[in-house]
C-alpha cells in the first residue's frame, strides 16, 4: 500500500476510534499493519564507489611526479578519485 492510500486508511480508523467502534486490540492490530507498510526500501547504488585509502594517496603523488603539468581534474580522473582528494594529498593534508 502506498503512503497516500495508507493515510486514507488511517483517517478511517481514526474516525472509528473517535466513534468508539474499535477495541484496543483492533487499534493495536491496525498500528502494527501500518508499521509493516511504512518502511524504506534499500538504497540502490547507482555509481561505483570511488577509491579510498592510503593507496590512492600514493598513486596521486606518483602520478603528479610523473605528470607535473596536469591539472587536479586530470589527476583525479587518472587516479579514480576526486579533485578535493588530489588537492588535500598534494598539500600534505592526506597521507
Amino acid at each position: 500500500m502506498r503512503i497516500p492510500e495508507l493515510r486514507g486508511v488511517m483517517d478511517t480508523v481514526a474516525d472509528q476510534v473517535e466513534a468508539g467502534a474499535l477495541t484496543n486490540a483492533e487499534i493495536a492490530r491496525s498500528i502494527r499493519e501500518w508499521k509493516r507498510e511504512l518502511h524504506r526500501r534499500q538504497p540502490v547504488q547507482r555509481t561505483p564507489p570511488r577509491r579510498r585509502g592510503g593507496g590512492a594517496a600514493a598513486d596521486i603523488i606518483s602520478y603528479h611526479a610523473a605528470h607535473p603539468n596536469e591539472s587536479y581534474h586530470e589527476i583525479a580522473e587518472a587516479c579514480g578519485t576526486t579533485i578535493g582528494r588530489v588537492s588535500e594529498t598534494l598539500a600534505g593534508k592526506r597521507t
